[in-house]
């Protein structure tokens, strides 16, 4: 039983949390032979740049591979052109009592490098199957000879649109006459692809042809566990005229199974930039990487505006939790956790799960949970302690609107401290406030890393004073993993970023921020400010970074006092209106103290301003106080003004050591 467990979960760590599609087996004692019946939900299996329903289909002569472990007994199953699946000469057979079962989609699979056609895209998409119960991973028959069972995709999505030509020539006169993409795989081997090609029509291109405007270029890559900074992450040729240009970006980020990845690229004379990034489920495909699932069909409850008395079902226990599948029942909580009196205080510390998808419909949100400073200084509120999990359903059009009250947290939670959220989806929010706003947290205090969040994702606008993040606007002791957000975010004060506002002893790992962040002081595409013990691994901001005041980063806006930093890269840009009073690095604005950044890239580009007294940029950091550290860093672009180095200005030489180097 453990061997088992041990063998699925290593096998897809990351895919649990993906989409499923359901695969019935059903056998008989007499004459014992397991028949496959097969359907597919919204996941595609051989039709992996398909629309959604072509995406919702089988192709006849697709092979899936079932094991039942218990009986030692494997078999190949093929959809015949009748819609039948039969087996091969073995066949698999019922053992009575309990059966461990586990699948493969395709059969045999072996990742394919020559992705130019259907056949090598559709080899390279691999799937596996495992039962519901991911704690079990056991069957057995009742009588009705079915087992039910889930897939998850194993791989990524990559594409890479060609979204514009620099005006150095024209668009007509340029072409992309070779593209190759690179991936490291769970070895750590770099791997090369050649991708699928469609033009702005999305008609498929045989590889070679030359790319125009809107062209994209598409592959599936394994997933690995850290990125890789120095290496390849797209090499192409461009030729103007007789003339051929070889040009790359480097820099392999990490993918999570799952997602579909859309790079929108700028294709000049001499470099190549990376305009954005959006990350998206793995469900249905369009010439830009992915549709918006909800945007294509919604299921799930339609907020009216009321407040429930109660949950669908649950106890509110970790094996029996809460169950909330409407808009009015959510408000409940809300109103319970808010009210923080009598009985209603157990429901701060208790666990919850989404049953259903739900739309609140913009009308207003109260949050779940708050937090108030007075005008005396002093604070009061509620905070939301226990557990909520988003089981992977989405909700959408969230609008909260704090600005009424000033000094109140704003987000989807307000107030969490000591908790624990997972798998939660927020699409479209739209979140208003002034101190501590993010979509989907606004204030997160605590204590010895006492809040975990994971596996969620957020899009929309949040607006604030200070404090204002994608995802969290004031992150204190927490552990947020594999996150990623699309936001705009805007803060007309201090501390905003594509991730989180300010970040005090927290970790943050594997994340990704896409969209804008604009303020005034300290604005970064990952924090705004990275405070006291905190440690980044494997981040990326695709953000556009913008400060009409101190301490700009593409990374982040200013660190102090022990922070680490990882094998992290920027994609974004960095850009201050400023002329004076500035301090702006392609990677980190100001390093106060004690910062070590390791392994860490830029390959965004820097708006610089005319260098005059107290202007500090950098291409890599713009101010270095004292005690900062790099290791094996590097910058692809210099600032848009000459005379700018990797670091702007060491204050200290005596305490600062940098290693970053120019990579062409």
């Amino acid at each position: 039983m453990n061997i088992l467990k041990s063998f699925l979960m290593l096998a897809a760590p990351v895919a649990l949390l993906a989409s499923c599609n359901k695969v019935e087996i059903a056998g008989s004692y007499e004459p014992a032979d397991v028949i496959l019946k097969a359907s597919v939900g919204v996941l595609t299996k051989s039709n992996p740049l398909g629309d959604a329903e072509a995406q919702a289909k089988f192709n006849a002569g697709d092979k899936i591979k079932i094991q039942n472990i218990s009986a030692n007994q494997s078999a190949v199953y093929r959809l015949e052109s009748d819609g039948s699946w039969t087996p091969g000469d073995t066949r698999l057979v019922w053992l009575s009592g309990e059966n461990y079962f586990s699948a493969e989609f395709p059969a045999g699979y072996r990742f394919c490098t020559d992705q130019s056609d259907e056949a090598g895209l559709s080899a390279s998409d691999k799937m596996e199957i495992v039962p519901n119960n991911v704690d079990d991973f056991i069957a057995t028959d009742d009588g009705s000879h079915v087992l039910s069972l889930q897939m998850r995709r194993c791989n990524a999505l990559v594409t890479f649109k060609i979204a514009k030509y620099n005006d150095q020539f024209s668009a007509d006169e340029a072409g992309i006459t070779d593209f190759k993409a690179y991936f490291k795989d769970g070895s750590d081997n770099i791997v090369e692809v050649t991708p699928y090609i469609r033009d702005a029509q999305g008609v498929h291109k045989p590889k070679g042809t030359a790319g125009k405007l809107g062209y994209s270029y598409s592959a599936i890559m394994e997933i690995n566990d850290s990125p890789a900074a120095a290496e390849d992450f797209v090499k192409l040729d461009v030729k103007v005229g007789s003339e051929v240009t070889s040009l790359n970006v480097t820099g392999i980020p990490v993918f999570e199974a799952g997602k579909a990845y859309v790079y929108n690229l700028t294709v000049g004379k001499d470099k190549i930039a990376v305009d954005g990034v959006t990350v998206k489920d793995w469900t249905s495909v369009d010439l830009g990487g992915g549709n918006d699932e909800y945007e294509a069909v919604f299921d799930g409850d339609v907020w009216d505006g009321t407040v429930a008395t109660g949950f669908a079902s649950g106890s509110g226990t970790e094996t029996d939790p809460y169950i909330i599948s409407t808009g009015a029942q959510l408000a409940f909580l809300a109103e319970q956790v808010n009210s923080g009196a009598g009985s209603s205080s157990a429901y701060k510390s208790a666990h919850y799960g989404l049953g259903a998808n739900i739309d609140l419909k913009n009308r207003a949100w109260t949050p779940i949970g708050y937090h108030d400073i007075q005008a005396d200084g002093t604070s009061m509120g509620q905070s939301f302690g226990g557990t909520f999990n988003g089981n992977g359903y989405s909700i959408v059009n969230l609008n909260v609107d704090a600005t009424g009250t000033p000094n109140r947290t704003a987000g989807f939670f307000g107030a969490a401290s000591g908790c624990t959220m997972k798998n939660i989806k927020i699409i479209n929010a739209d979140v208003k406030g002034t101190i501590d706003a993010g979509i989907l947290v606004g204030y997160m205090p605590g204590s010895s890393s006492a809040n975990k969040i994971e596996h969620c994702a957020v899009s929309g606008t949040v607006s604030g004073t200070q404090n204002c993040g994608g995802l969290i606007g004031d992150a204190n002791y927490g552990d947020i993993e594999y996150c990623n957000t699309q936001v705009s975010v805007s803060g007309s004060n201090g501390r905003t970023g594509g991730l989180v506002g300010n970040a005090f002893e927290s970790k943050l790992v594997a994340c990704s921020a896409s969209g804008s962040a604009s303020g005034t002081w300290c604005v970064g595409g990952i924090a705004g400010v990275l405070f006291c013990n905190c440690e980044v691994y494997s981040c990326h901001p695709y953000v556009d970074v913008t400060a009409s005041d101190w301490r700009c980063g593409g990374f982040a806006g200013y660190t102090e006092d022990k922070i680490t930093i990882k094998d992290c890269i920027v994609y974004g840009k960095a850009k201050t209106t400023l002329s004076s009073n500035c301090k702006l690095g392609g990677f980190i604005g100001e390093i106060f103290s004690s910062t070590t950044v390791t392994g860490c890239g830029f390959c965004g580009t820097i708006d610089a301003p005319a260098k005059a007294d107290g202007v500090y940029v950098g291409a890599f950091i713009g101010y270095d106080t004292k005690e900062g550290k790099t290791v094996d860093c590097h910058y692809e672009s210099d600032p848009t003004v000459d005379g700018y180095d990797a670091v702007g200005y060491i204050a200290d030489e005596t305490t600062s050591s940098h290693d970053i180097r120019k990579v062409d």
